[in-house]
């Protein structure tokens, strides 16, 4: 019971902890900017993940692709 008291309060610290500090870059560059640019280049002030994004999303699907085949002649 406490075990699964501290894993939430934790993740609940955590979470709190990074929208607090992400703050002030998210008013600077805008949400918008991060998620739909390509580029990351702090120095020059650009931040965009969108490559990392479609990257998850890709292995993720590749993953997904191999493992049901698998999964289904190995049940």
């Amino acid at each position: 019971m406490y075990v699964v008291a501290f894993s939430i309060v934790a993740v609940v610290a955590i979470t709190a902890y990074m929208i607090y500090k992400q703050t002030p870059a998210l008013a600077k560059v805008g949400i918008g900017n991060i998620l739909f640019k390509t580029e990351w280049v702090p120095s020059q002030g650009k931040f965009g993940i969108l490559y990392i994004i479609l990257t998850s999303i890709v292995g993720t699907l590749l993953a997904v692709l191999i493992a049901i085949p698998v999964g289904l002649f190995t049940a």
